[in-house]
């Protein structure tokens, strides 16, 4: 059956009721808080994003809870909340036995997966120690459909390619900081050449845990074996076993230390600061790019409006500018 409604569009059906099918990416019961009336909150994707989905409980059929990771045609009205977010309320739902598995797929093109692993692999080429040139060869080459996972599962980059994407853009971020303080920011009195090298590599790696914490869509869910350690641990324990391979990459103590220690400083605490410029200039790419992302999303949620507007989501106003939202 072929699919006639997105959710990149489904603002164009506000207050209508709709017949078309979604993947069920999650599916759990919950109750109101005041009247304690039971309903299933349903979060919904396609190949343009997902949407919430409430099915209250005179319209719950008990096999609805098995429908999580499985494509479903649903029946249901749109509506707005609180906050101007678009939510289905759906009255009924069946499975689906025939569809075109990349309607449902949100996750970057072919040509943008090809275009992101070429970017990934100049910039390890680009690396001039041959150890961590040879362990970041060695780790993306070795890490089986790495251009499928997502960064997470509902935050920033959450689809398909989307640790790619966040990687890449990490590392280009922080090299051309570090290019830029280093041709610009002068300083008569001296001069400290910046190591791109550890900038790369700690571009690169510092969120290299997520591929066993995380599964890609149809499944995108966390890897069990993973819930103990949070992603900064699964980072260090994944580098660790890599290094301890000693597969053309036999790194120097120091070496090694560096890149622990500028991959560390990116969740840094009350004991760890950064002794480097590097470390400086990871966190700071890594805190800009999810300062942009965020404020992108609610742009994006109120992109139908214009001028300053308040999202109650973020409790803050936002500026819409009108040229674009004339170009859509």
């Amino acid at each position: 059956m072929s699919k006639n409604i997105y959710i990149s569009g489904i603002s164009d059906f506000f207050t209508k009721t709709i017949e078309t099918s979604f993947y069920v990416r999650n599916i759990a019961e919950k109750q109101t808080s005041e009247s304690k009336k039971r309903y299933l909150e349903v979060l919904l994707q396609d190949s343009t994003g997902t949407i919430f989905g409430t099915i209250w409980e005179e319209y719950m059929e008990a096999e609805y809870e098995s429908y999580m990771g499985k494509v479903v045609q649903i029946n249901g009205m749109v509506i707005q909340n609180q906050d101007a977010s678009y939510q289905l309320i759906i009255t009924h739902m069946a499975l689906l036995d025939e569809y075109l598995y990349s309607d449902y797929v949100n996750g970057i093109s072919e040509k943008d997966t090809k275009s992101y692993l070429e970017l990934l692999h100049k910039y390890i080429g680009a690396v001039k120690s041959q150890n961590y040139r040879n362990l970041l060869h060695h780790i993306f080459t070795s890490i089986p459909d790495f251009e499928t996972l997502p960064a997470t599962l509902k935050g920033h980059h959450n689809f398909n390619g989307g640790l790619l994407v966040y990687s890449v853009s990490v590392t280009c971020l922080a090299k051309y900081m570090a290019y830029s303080l280093e041709k610009y920011n002068l300083n008569p009195s001296y001069s400290l050449p910046y190591n791109s090298d550890l900038v790369i590599a700690g571009g690169l790696l510092h969120a290299i845990g997520t591929v066993n914490m995380l599964k890609p869509f149809p499944e995108m869910k966390r890897i069990p074996e993973s819930i103990p350690l949070n992603l900064h641990e699964l980072t260090m324990q994944y580098l660790c076993r890599m290094l301890s391979q000693n597969d053309g990459f036999s790194l120097t103590e120091e070496e090694e230390s560096l890149l622990m220690h500028t991959i560390g400083c990116v969740y840094e605490s009350t004991d760890r600061k950064p002794m480097i410029r590097e470390a400086i200039i990871l966190k700071n790419a890594i805190q800009l790019q999810g300062d942009v992302s965020r404020l992108e999303y609610f742009l994006f949620s109120n992109q139908d409006k214009c001028g300053s507007v308040f999202d109650p989501a973020l409790n803050n106003y936002i500026y819409i500018q009108k040229e674009h939202t004339d170009n859509g």
